[in-house]
């Protein structure tokens, strides 16, 4: 009677632990993080993609230390003004499979997770390597807008945007190179931009901007990011961050 009260006890767990979502069985979970890249000089480049910020990304997809070594994820690098994105970037890290009976085992997967984090920080130092500098406009909005769509479209647990720019936009659609904005200008702007691409309900992306470390035009950056916040709050952004250090806790 022991040993059968112990089975059932057994199949119960077992079912109990492969029955719930990812975030209340503590299961496998997926993560996606797009990456935008602005850069206009060299000093720019000192703050974008370092190897701490590239562990921070991982560790946002629970591959840290405490985490789940079986989560996978994918990064996807853009320059901000490459419209067509021909230049893009894509690193993917399968999920593994972490199954009871027919899983890969532990040391193995942490094995192909540092194998593969590795590409990670190799393809990223690739990447700003080949940036053309110099360029004097800045089209930001239309290429978010695009991109915010197809993030929408994964099937990940997660959705990171990263976006390393001091978000002056310079374009045909909108400028934000005057100073100072009226509260008022500020919303017409929001109001022309929406009509020329709407951004999408933003509820299930987290949205981290990273400025440039040694800003000349700081009253504009500031300005800059009253506009883009109130931007990405009216369409629902599940979090904002604004900040020199990408932290994504």
């Amino acid at each position: 009677m022991k040993a059968l009260f112990i089975s059932i006890l057994f199949c119960l767990s077992f079912f109990f632990l492969y029955s719930c979502t990812p975030e209340e069985g503590g299961g496998v979970l997926t993560t996606s993080t797009y990456i935008f890249v602005d850069i206009t000089d060299t000093t720019a480049m000192d703050n974008i993609l370092t190897e701490k910020q590239v562990d921070e990304i991982v560790s946002s997809m629970g591959l840290n230390k405490g985490g789940n070594i079986f989560n996978g994820g994918s990064v996807k690098i853009f320059l901000i003004d490459d419209v067509s994105m021909s230049r893009a970037k894509t690193w993917e890290l399968p999920k593994g499979n972490s199954g009871f009976f027919d899983g890969q085992p532990e040391l193995r997967r942490q094995q192909d997770v540092k194998e593969s984090i590795k590409e990670l920080k190799e393809m990223s130092s690739t990447f700003l390597k080949k940036v053309d500098l110099g360029k004097t406009q800045s089209e930001v909005y239309r290429n978010l807008c695009k991109e915010f769509k197809n993030l929408l479209s994964q099937p990940s647990d997660k959705k990171n945007v990263i976006i390393y720019s001091d978000m002056l936009e310079n374009s045909s659609v909108f400028s934000l190179y005057k100073y100072p904005m009226t509260a008022q200008e500020i919303k017409s702007i929001i109001k022309k931009a929406d009509g020329e691409c709407k951004i999408p309900n933003l509820e299930e992306i987290n949205v981290y901007i990273v400025p440039p470390i040694n800003v000349t035009n700081k009253d504009l950056v500031s300005q800059a990011e009253k506009f883009w916040s109130e931007l990405f709050e009216a369409k629902g952004v599940k979090t904002l961050k604004f900040d020199l250090n990408l932290d994504m806790k």
